[in-house]
């Protein structure tokens, strides 16, 4: 049965400008979860991510839930997102593989 309810957004990482990885974060989430992933800037934009989970703050016992990077491509922003996941971790971090374009910046979240 299905049950009308509002999606929760959790934050993984915000607003990363460089090829870098963020700091595990902490979310709580059971049952179907989201990854989403967007880069927004001016003109044209592109990133590359790949989402991990893992079982502490300092990314101990990394799992990459994504099987290719999400690509991110398009003018002012773009975005993709995995649907579908069941597992659950209690931490959750990025790795921007790569970034390009003017004042661009990546965010993740886990939607659930």
């Amino acid at each position: 049965m299905h049950t009308n309810r509002p999606t929760r957004v959790h934050p993984i990482a915000t607003g990363i400008a460089a090829v870098t990885t963020s700091v595990p974060v902490e979310i709580r989430a059971v049952g179907f979860k989201t990854l989403y992933a967007e880069v927004k800037g001016t003109g044209a934009v592109s990133a590359s991510v790949d989402v991990y989970g893992c079982l502490g703050p300092t990314a101990a016992g990394p799992i990459k839930l994504t099987d290719t990077p999400i690509t991110l491509s398009g003018t002012n922003n773009a975005q993709d997102a995995l649907g579908g996941m069941t597992a659950i971790y209690p931490y959750y971090y990025i790795s921007v593989l790569a970034i390009s374009g003017t004042d661009a910046k990546v965010n993740a979240y886990i939607l659930h």
